[in-house]
């Protein structure tokens, strides 16, 4: 299967979203995490 540029440019920054998505994600967790507590209290 041939790929233009373009679609490779696509696939290239969807994976770099992915791989900030995950990140985020696991800092999100952690956010979650720590708020939790909070609300708790209140």
């Amino acid at each position: 299967m041939h790929l233009d540029e373009k679609s490779l440019e696509l696939i290239k920054s969807h994976e770099e979203n992915l791989n900030s998505a995950k990140k985020d994600g696991s800092m999100g967790h952690s956010r979650i995490e720590t708020s939790k507590p909070l609300k708790k209290k209140s």
